[in-house]
């Protein structure tokens, strides 16, 4: 068995599918992901469903700070991974937010 150990995806949906594509190729069958899922990046909700979809094909899935942070944005904060939270936050399903 082959393990792809995923990081700091930070909403990047492009860079998490060709990170999947390449641990394929490499011959990866188990996925673990090692948080901070959302933050920053534009695509939170498709990341989120990806991420979904591995998980219930047995992909281990860890909670980072910035997936914290965007289930429970602060007030404000003139920190830009804070301050970002909110938005992420409000482009989370339920069912996202719900995810463990």
């Amino acid at each position: 068995m082959k393990l792809a150990l995923l990081s700091d995806i930070h909403a990047n949906l492009q860079a998490l599918e060709a990170c999947l594509d390449h641990a394929q190729r490499q011959g990866a069958t188990q996925h673990a992901l090692l948080g901070d899922l959302v933050g920053y990046g534009g695509d939170p909700a498709p990341v989120m469903d990806r991420i979904q979809q591995l998980a219930n094909g047995g992909a281990v899935v860890l909670l980072g700070n910035h997936d914290e942070m965007a289930l429970q944005p602060p007030a404000q904060s003139d920190r830009l991974g804070e301050a970002t939270a909110g938005w992420t936050h409000a482009q989370l399903t339920t069912e996202h937010r719900q995810f463990q």
